[in-house]
């Protein structure tokens, strides 16, 4: 297609760019009837067009962003450099990089869906997600066909150049979104005080000392004071309620706005024609109130933040290793150069050095690739993967991210959000509630119109800006998110705020029995076969050491002697067993099956305690006893939740333990027994199918899958790092018991946030009263507004609050 470079516009015709909606000075750049007000726009129309992204124009007028003219090609020239690329990203190997990157032009639908589609443009952008209130797109893309450099050279072409700054290159800050907040607050208020202060002779309009020529020049200099207030302080109300509108949507910002331009509109022309002195006062008072409410709500909001820091709150631990001991520690306790012991399927917290071991890294939690990297000893780990095979000794080259491993657990959830949620409800609510306000004020307006347009001007105001749905928005975030942090201090990490409010609908509860109701801890191991020799013991402790599984991590004490052996060609099967080669000589360990022993061995013993068999060189040697080890209140906690859900416990063991299960939990429960990870899963899917709602609570070692299903899945952890990727919540293993609380909290929840509603709708329908009997003006309705919601807020805060503390959370 040629542009036409034959056609003028007169200076009458104003021609608006196609891609960025700026004025076009001529029609140089035009293409057909598409006019473009550069040659950069022109050149990124046709660049999306040609990757067949052209239903980016459709989604909202001129959605684009005008591209910086210099040239790229030496900007971002320092991006070639690898050590600041492994200083921006998140990951970074010889295939594959992950990095956050922070775009302050991200402002619309059209925005997100052309970022997040990306990989249409260039296919080495394996994934883009763009995180809207933070403006930060998350790239995973192939850095063997495109560097990073490259990335942002694209992201600048189509007119989304990355911030990157110094701050980045030490470690990745959000942008400070409050300093223009505080500017605009500040100016607004600037500006209000002294449209106060020349209103003066208007409100002593008897005094002797004014005059019509200084009222005159005095309601001049407050229209030209109230021009910064429209035109900078309030633009981000305009912006807001445009977008909205250009997505055919009525957000909270659209009757404030509205109310913004009759306030000034209506006094601008009393003014210019000199009939009266307007309402500059009123509209200057109630935009800095409402951008003083503003920056106190984020104030507020920011103080009891529900964002949630791994350091206060992720119940993961690893082994850290000091001499020839271990100890757990959480990972807030790990510093630089600390050596760890990282086992099979656990995750890597940091990035680090393998010091002894050879690492076989699954990055698929990272990169969603599952074809392992083998890394040997002296070459760089880096966070975030899982160790597949035996044990390995990492030191740290870096401090564990204060959000990374949380994101990356964020960003692994596979579960919709549910569209009959109280939240979805009052979202589709609040666009109605908007469209409601709106009509009332109009009409008020227009009955108040016949008698007195000055009340007229003030009625429609107040209405709209006293009636505001925010209080609504905020009360199911706020009080799902501290029922959330509450849990989370009580060491349940939930993935969101919509998981708890899942849990309230929860009536059907899966429990696995080994490592979830039972502990892995014990010292009264017995051996049934031919004795075993130290050295052979010794073997037993260092196959063991590399698994998370309960029963194997409680073999580690078999052997007095500490040393840990090296462990060749180890490999484990969920819900069977493990194998190695240790010292030169094949060990298997696991059930009775796995190591092809007769099963009837072990069901003549009468035993109803869990047994792991184990062969030397493929001959059976025997098997040893785990006395059943429940723990504390797991009696009581049924019992409990008997009442209210149906019980389910599903085990890998022989039924034999059936009646030991019954004497502790009593008839409660339903029991199935010698079930393997695809019989859980299955389980899991017959409920959900047949419209159970239902909780799998797991260890997540041989019911992942499981955990997935459900609609709700909690992995319990016991000084492990072995998380499962697509769990809504991690429970540390001592609070199991309670289970009761966090769902009675769940539910609690729910009806405070109803009261919540109820308590923003009993404010709006008497600050309508007020509002439209002219009894309230608009500096008050601006400063009632914010002041409802932080009082929506504050009440659903405390509220929550209250009744967890009684509940003893």
């Amino acid at each position: 297609m040629k542009a036409s470079t034959d056609r003028t516009v007169s200076p009458e015709t104003k021609l608006s760019c196609y891609h960025c909606g700026l004025d076009c000075p001529d029609g140089s750049n035009d293409l057909g009837d598409k006019h473009f007000c550069c040659s950069g726009c022109r050149a990124v129309y046709l660049f999306l067009t040609e990757n067949g992204l052209d239903n980016y124009y459709s989604k909202d007028p001129a959605p684009g962003v005008r591209p910086r003219p210099e040239s790229v090609d030496s900007r971002f020239a320092y991006l070639d450099n690898p050590e600041v690329v492994s200083r921006l990203s998140d990951y970074s190997s010889d295939r594959r990089c992950r990095i956050r990157l922070n775009i302050p032009q991200i402002h619309c639908a059209s925005c997100i869906w052309l970022l997040e589609n990306l990989g249409r443009i260039n296919p080495a952008v394996l994934s883009s997600r763009v995180d809207f209130p933070r403006r930060e797109l998350n790239v995973l893309f192939d850095n063997s066909a495109l560097s990073l450099r490259g990335l942002v050279e694209l992201l600048s072409r189509i007119g989304y150049e990355p911030l990157i700054s110094n701050e980045n290159l030490d470690e990745t800050t959000a942008p400070d979104h409050n300093r223009e907040l505080y500017i605009k607050t500040g100016i607004a208020g600037f500006c209000f005080a002294n449209i106060m202060l020349l209103s003066f002779p208007e409100y002593l309009a008897g005094s002797a000392d004014s005059s019509t020529e200084l009222e005159s020049v005095f309601r001049i200099l407050s229209l030209i004071l109230a021009l910064p207030v429209l035109l900078y302080a309030a633009t981000g109300y305009f912006r807001s309620a445009w977008y909205g509108l250009l997505q055919h949507r009525l957000n909270i910002d659209v009757p404030i706005a509205l109310g913004m331009i009759i306030l000034f509109g209506r006094s601008s022309y009393e003014i210019i024609s000199g009939i009266g002195a307007g309402y500059l006062d009123s509209f200057a008072g109630f935009t800095f109130f409402l951008l003083l409410g503003r920056l106190f709500q984020q104030k507020t909001y920011g103080r009891m933040s529900f964002e949630r820091d791994y350091r206060s709150f992720f119940p993961v631990a690893v082994m850290r290793k000091a001499g020839d001991h271990l100890q757990p520690v959480t990972l807030d306790k790990l510093e630089i150069g600390d050596r760890v012991v990282i086992r099979h399927r656990e995750l890597i917290p940091a990035d680090g050095v393998v010091a002894e071991g050879r690492a076989i890294v699954d990055y698929s939690f990272v990169t969603g690739e599952s074809e392992p990297v083998e890394i040997g000893a002296g070459e760089t780990v880096l966070a975030g993967g899982r160790q597949i095979g035996s044990a390995m000794e990492l030191i740290l080259t870096r401090k564990v991210s204060n959000s990374y491993l949380v994101s990356l657990w964020s960003n692994g959830s596979i579960h919709e959000q549910d569209t009959k949620s109280v939240s979805s409800l009052v979202d589709r609510v609040a666009v109605w509630f908007t469209a409601a306000v709106i009509l009332i004020a109009l009409g008020a307006g227009l009955v108040w119109m016949k008698t007195d347009i000055g009340m007229a001007v003030n009625v429609t105001t107040a209405v709209l800006i006293v009636a505001c749905p925010c209080a609504l928005a905020l009360a199911g975030p706020f009080g799902f998110g501290t029922a959330l942090r509450l849990m989370a201090r009580n060491m349940f990490f939930v993935r969101d705020t919509a998981v708890v409010e899942k849990m309230s609908t929860i009536n059907s509860i899966l429990f696995d029995k080994t490592g979830t109701l039972t502990s892995s801890v014990s010292d009264r191991i017995e051996f049934v076969g031919a004795e075993l020799t130290e050295r052979e013991k010794q073997m037993v402790a260092s196959l063991a050491y590399n698994t998370v599984h309960p029963l194997g991590k409680a073999l580690i004490t078999v052997s007095e002697d500490s040393t840990v052996l090296p462990v060749e060609n180890f490999v484990e099967h969920p819900g069977r067993g493990m194998a190695g080669v240790v010292d030169g000589r094949y060990l298997r360990m696991g059930n009775a099956a796995f190591i092809g022993a007769d099963r009837s061995l072990s069901q003549d013993s009468n035993s109803e305690n869990s047994e792991v068999w184990l062969s030397v060189d493929d001959a059976i040697r025997g098997r040893f006893i785990f006395p059943e080890t429940f723990r504390p209140g797991i009696d009581s906690m049924v019992a409990d939740l008997a009442v209210d859900y149906e019980l389910m416990i599903t085990s890998g063991d022989t039924p034999r333990e059936r009646q030991k299960l019954r004497a502790i939990l009593g008839d409660h429960v339903t029991m199935e027994f010698e079930q393997s990870p695809h019989d859980k899963l299955s389980k899991v899917k017959r409920l959900v199918g047949s419209g159970r709602r239902v909780l799998m609570v797991g260890d997540g070692l041989n019911d992942a899958g499981a955990l997935v299903a459900a609609d709700v899945g909690v992995a319990v952890t016991e000084n492990s790092a072995a998380v499962t990727p697509a769990c809504d919540g991690i429970l540390d293993a001592a609070k199991l018991t309670s289970i009761p609380r966090y769902l009675k909290l769940a539910k609690s929840t729910v009806s405070v946030v109803w009261s919540a509603y109820g308590l923003s709708f009993a404010y709006n329908i008497v600050g309508l009263y007020y509002a439209v009997t002219g009894q309230l003006s608009p500096i008050l309705s601006a400063v009632l507004m914010p002041l409802s919601s932080m009082t929506v807020v504050l009440f659903t805060v405390a509220a929550t609050r209250y009744r967890a503390g009684r509940m003893g959370l």
